[in-house]
């Protein structure tokens, strides 16, 4: 299961996995596997975000020798991962890394015994930040959405790509939204390699605080990611001739769903970690 940890980060862990929010960090655990996860942000030296591989090279940089140290690291291209491997007083802990532009995680798992070794760099592995560019993506379409119904009419489920030959957008009218709704991801399973992320948006529901609302919802994804991401838009509708469209609080990343990555397409998005 996809859960939220410190930040804006998520992480896969194993269904049945306790979790404690520690303020300064997550933690998640059971008898065997113990996770750490905390976040920072990282600015640039002259404004703005650090990039990513800056980051990594400063962490690689520091990272301490040691000849009992078992070091990896891996490079979707959209998230870098560095961690370090060794015995700690007589189990093991995996002291980790992630990185994506501006954004740091820091992930210390502690486990019993090495034959749960996969399933830890599996977890250090999942760990996911949406891009900045993948929100601002996901913002245009669902302000595209909103200006659609604020009128009182029906939204066509539409999703706009990003990729090599800029932002395109794509409608999908049907007689149905759930026929709609499947047409575009249909769509997005087929979307070629030079395509680099989409955002969906269609009108639907969301329960917040208990009461339904009517809501734009996006789904979106960025190549290189381990999971797609899920927002919503709450509004209330205009109703009757004098009514008012009204938004409802800021667009949310709903963290407990997930949408479609994309397709791989040949492409090695996620290569197996490197051992050093």
């Amino acid at each position: 299961m996809r859960v939220p940890t410190k930040g804006s980060w998520t992480v896969e862990v194993p269904d049945g996995m306790k979790q404690v929010d520690n303020g300064d960090s997550w933690q998640a655990f059971d008898d065997q596997i113990v996770v750490y996860v905390s976040s920072m942000s990282i600015p640039g030296r002259h404004g703005g975000t650090a990039p990513r591989a800056e980051i990594a090279a400063v962490l690689a940089k520091n990272a301490p020798a040691s000849a009992q140290v078992e070091r990896l690291s891996y490079d979707t291209g959209l998230v870098i991962g560095l961690a370090e491997v060794s015995p700690a007083d007589g189990a093991w802990r995996l002291n980790g890394n992630a990185v994506v532009d501006g954004t740091l995680a820091t992930c210390v798992i502690d486990f019993a015994d090495s034959t749960h070794r996969d399933r830890v760099e599996a977890i250090w592995r999942s760990l996911y930040c949406p891009s900045e560019d993948l929100f601002q993506l996901v913002y245009a379409a669902l302000d595209r959405a909103v200006h659609s119904v604020a009128e009182g009419g029906p939204l066509a489920p539409f999703f706009i790509v990003e990729g090599s030959h800029g932002r395109k957008l794509r409608r999908f009218a049907s007689d149905t939204l759930e026929e709609g709704q499947a047409a575009m991801r249909e769509a997005v399973a087929k979307l070629g390699r030079g395509v680099s992320a989409y955002a969906m948006a269609y009108d639907g529901y969301m329960t917040f605080e208990g009461k339904k609302w009517d809501a734009i919802l996006s789904e979106a994804a960025e190549r290189g990611a381990p999971a797609g991401v899920f927002f919503a838009q709450h509004y209330q509708p205009k109703k009757g001739a004098f009514g008012r469209f009204k938004r409802v609080g800021n667009a949310a990343l709903v963290l407990d769903r997930e949408a479609q990555q994309l397709p791989n397409n040949g492409i090695q998005t996620d290569a197996p970690a490197a051992r050093r």
